[in-house]
């Protein structure tokens, strides 16, 4: 699953990018906070615009955001915002955009200006742009437009010809309830979903809001719901500016199963707007590919600490899984402390020190911690049943049976405590820790009364994963025979994306391999493989093929590509 998509390659001219430039949200000086929302719409409409021309590097809009509010936060003596010069050298940006709008009678004027953030001084002021209060969007066009021919007069006046007008900008709270689900998504999906949903509701013409909706979707595995978000948008009459258009293109790629596709997206996007999120997306699709070394590589350009990537702990998940599948428990031990260090509070990086212990047989240490994890706040899927499961399974992986049994009895037990209705929501997970601990008929009657509210397996375009669950379970309990013939009719030929096939492709293999027929366990995973299941650290701990273990065909397929 991927977090966030990169940004579009661009049909334009290229040219060696004269100097990065960064867009600062415009300061509400009108005394109506109904109005907050309008200067970073203003900003991120102008960079779509710069970026559609392809001949500067400008800051990502995500980037913008997060830099805002960390440096913020960082002084909170400071009255305001950021000053466009720190913002630029937070950012790397050699000029800066900047400005204010302010109320006058019924309507809002717009100034603006540009900066050379290096030497601190004003090159060009723009044109003020005055509109009516009612609906202030049609400054935003002007504003792009006027930011471009200011640019093309002191930097390159060849840009002239590339001030096109981008269409009609999306409605003010559209756009607010937007940018707060792409600030939730990284919290957790659960807390964007709803904003993305209203955002769509109250502009439907508005693209970026049904991508980002769908990538929300998809990450936590409701793939076919994210197909059909996506072929919305694909239909047409939409307004889509060529960062959508790369973002819809990836979210096709990995959709189609495309692995290929959707790292060279990502490629493209990471070279035409470099920031630490382009490049942290970058390894994760290396990690995908199973190249952890050259994820690991790309890894070490982002600094993690930074106000970019302030709140974004899912860095540490991709470093310490690039570690984990090269074999090397120690590197990804020191990685996940450092995580921690950054992040104490969050559940799933306390997991990623849970797994590089139990890697390394510290029981002790991990029992401390799946204690700690008892007084840490769900997030992402993770709870302290889902960390202490986990933990088993990394155990039985290493051979110690013994640390592997403790943690998945305290795994059941969290879930036994759990209030029936919290138990049924959570009903999935409990069915696999159950599963875990080789209660295979318990799991099977858990997972069948839970579907229907269970995250994860309630509603067509989730039944995959929960009928894939079955069919293993089955397996556990039923004749070869038997589950060979489950396995093939299990997926029914118009399940759709071809993701989803290679979904079905992985728990068929699972079936193989749970019965001994090594041969077709390789083959289906090669298959599942091959329709856009990702690689990472999961094969390695996966109890359902603990049986190909030392199967040379299983080891080669496992072994790191780069």
């Amino acid at each position: 699953v991927g977090w966030l998509w990169s940004r579009s390659r661009s049909t334009a001219p290229t040219t060696t990018p004269l100097k990065r430039l960064i867009v600062i949200p415009l300061e509400n000086r009108t005394g109506d906070p109904t109005f907050d929302a309008l200067g970073m719409m203003a900003a991120d409409w102008t960079s779509r615009g710069l970026i559609e021309t392809g001949l500067i590097e400008v800051v990502p809009t995500s980037t913008v955001l997060t830099v805002a509010r960390v440096l913020a936060a960082r002084d909170s003596a400071q009255r305001g915002p950021p000053s466009p010069t720190a913002m630029a050298r937070e950012t790397g940006a050699g000029y800066a955009i900047s400005g204010a709008y302010y109320a006058e009678g019924d309507s809002l004027r717009f100034e603006g200006q540009l900066s050379d953030a290096a030497g601190d001084r004003v090159l060009a002021s723009l044109e003020p742009v005055t509109v009516g209060k009612q609906d202030p969007r049609p400054a935003l066009e002007r504003l792009s437009v006027k930011v471009r021919g200011v640019l093309a007069a002191q930097l390159d006046p060849t840009w002239g010809q590339y001030a096109s007008v981008m269409g009609v900008p999306p409605s003010l709270e559209a756009y607010r309830l937007t940018i707060a689900g792409f600030v939730a998504f990284w919290r957790d999906p659960a807390e964007a979903r709803p904003l993305l949903t209203r955002a769509i509701a109250l502009d439907s013409a508005y693209a970026f809001p049904r991508i980002m909706l769908a990538t929300t979707e998809m990450n936590v595995g409701k793939a076919t719901l994210a197909d059909s978000l996506a072929r919305v948008v694909e239909s047409g009459g939409f307004r889509v500016s060529k960062m959508d258009q790369n973002g819809l293109a990836w979210m096709r790629a990995e959709l189609d199963g495309d692995r290929q596709a959707a790292y060279r997206a990502v490629e493209d996007g990471a070279r035409l707007t470099p920031s630490a999120l382009g490049l942290q997306q970058l390894g994760y699709e290396f990690i995908k590919l199973n190249r952890p070394r050259q994820a690991l590589a790309t890894l070490a350009k982002v600094k993690p600490a930074s106000a970019e990537m302030d709140g974004v702990s899912q860095y540490w998940w991709l470093v310490c899984a690039s570690w984990h599948m090269l074999g090397d428990h120690e590197a990804e031990l020191r990685a996940a402390r450092q995580g921690r260090t950054q992040y104490p509070t969050v559940l799933p990086v306390l997991q990623l020190e849970v797994v590089a212990l139990a890697a390394l047989g510290r029981a002790q240490e991990v029992e401390r911690l799946l204690d700690e994890s008892a007084n840490l706040a769900s997030a992402w899927g993770y709870t302290p049943g889902t960390v202490a499961q986990v933990a088993a399974l990394e155990f039985r992986a290493h051979g110690d049976t013994a640390a592997a049994r403790r943690a998945i009895e305290r795994s059941v037990g969290w879930y036994r405590a759990l209030t029936p209705g919290q138990r049924g929501r959570d009903g999935r997970a409990f069915a696999l820790a159950l599963y875990t601990a080789g209660r295979f008929q318990e799991a099977g009657e858990v997972l069948t009364a839970a579907r229907p509210v269970a995250e994860g397996c309630s509603g067509p375009a989730l039944s995959v994963d929960c009928d894939g669950f079955a069919l293993i379970i089955a397996a556990r309990m039923t004749t070869p025979d038997r589950a060979r013939a489950l396995s093939e009719a299990f997926g029914a030929p118009d399940r759709r994306p071809r993701v989803v096939e290679g979904t079905e492709a992985g728990w068929r293999a699972a079936a193989a391999a749970i019965i001994g027929d090594k041969e077709a366990a390789v083959a289906l995973l090669r298959q599942a493989f091959a329709h856009g299941i990702q690689f990472d650290d999961w094969l390695h701990r996966d109890p359902n093929f603990i049986g190909l273990r030392g199967y040379a065909p299983f080891e080669e397929l496992l072994r790191p590509k780069g």
